[in-house]
């Protein structure tokens, strides 16, 4: 064979060697790029020389050197060797060097692990990715923190001199001027009473305050469950029908029936009075039995007019006896 001939290029042989030690690298847990270009002294191997060999070296040069190209200068540049076989050309090495590979593969996965951020501690061998919540997270939750302390001191505490039960209350003052306004202020008197009786509207404005005020004692429907029954005939305190006024804002029965002159205006209790006697002849669900002294009926409402429907409410707050 003529020295200086160009080397062949790789043959299928060396590529069909080339897959099959991938396929050890890839086992032995070195990385996938495997085989490559690498510089001389990486690895050892033999690679198909792209180029002139050196001179008086045979097919791979003097001494059995690998052929090394040379660049547009003359200088000696990257040289190819075989991950396959581990053998450099006519050098009569042995075979490839498994357990170098082994251990580059180890200490590449070694890179790995010391570059993605792992928390300090494990669990039965199993480590954990320190992946923290994005920052966006953070400033909502800090957000929502500092809202509802702001609003439990704005709705709740009331330290800025401020209620919801202000502004509740000033607003049912607002509706009740709306309302009476017209009827200027109510004076509890027989007339009076019997003519809001016959009075539809005011009879449901009514049963709010009695829902919120006495159904809880006295029962939605007023039959009665630890206060009296207002719907029989028979009563404790009551003789008139302008007594009922003075038991609402004054209470009886020692403390048992409260006072309620603070919570609602003249006009309210005076409305609360008459929808009370409305209750009077009505059939509660389970009325309770009979109390006090019977008395006579109310007189008739003026005008010949008729006592309005009364229908029953719902819900409960506080409430006494009558």
């Amino acid at each position: 064979m003529r020295r200086g001939r160009r080397t062949r290029g790789p043959t299928r042989e060396h590529e069909r060697a080339d897959e099959r030690h991938g396929a050890d690298v890839l086992a032995a847990g070195g990385p996938s790029d495997l085989p490559g270009r690498v510089r001389a002294g990486d690895r050892p191997g033999h690679a198909p020389v792209r180029g002139r060999c050196g001179q008086g070296g045979g097919e791979h040069g003097a001494g059995g050197r690998v052929g090394v190209p040379r660049g547009g200068d003359g200088t000696e540049g990257e040289r190819r060797v075989s991950t396959v076989t581990g053998r450099e050309s006519g050098a009569g090495a042995g075979g490839p060097d498994r357990a170098g590979l082994r251990q580059r593969a180890i200490d590449d996965r070694a890179g790995l692990l010391e570059s993605d951020p792992l928390l300090n501690h494990e669990y039965d061998g199993i480590r954990e990715y320190d992946n923290p919540t994005p920052g966006w997270w953070h400033a909502l939750f800090l957000g929502s923190v500092v809202f509802s302390v702001c609003y439990v001191l704005f709705w709740h505490v009331s330290v800025f001199g401020w209620t919801s039960e202000e502004s509740i209350a000033a607003r049912r003052v607002v509706e009740y001027q709306r309302i009476f306004g017209a009827l200027g202020e109510l004076s509890n008197d027989e007339p009076t009473l019997l003519k809001l009786m016959a009075d539809q509207r005011m009879m449901a404005i009514a049963a709010g305050s009695f829902r919120g005020a006495c159904a809880a004692c006295h029962a939605a429907d007023g039959g009665g469950i630890n206060g009296v029954n207002l719907t029989d005939d028979h009563y404790k305190n009551v003789r008139a029908i302008t007594d009922i006024f003075g038991v609402i804002t004054g209470g009886a029965a020692n403390g048992a029936m409260p006072a309620w002159r603070n919570s609602f205006s003249n006009n309210e209790r005076v409305l609360l009075a008459a929808y009370v006697a409305s209750l009077r002849g009505t059939e509660p669900g389970s009325p309770r039995a009979a109390e006090g002294e019977p008395i006579q009926p109310w007189p008739e409402p003026p005008e010949g007019g008729t006592r309005a429907e009364v229908g029953r409410v719902e819900g409960g707050g506080g409430g006494g006896g009558a």
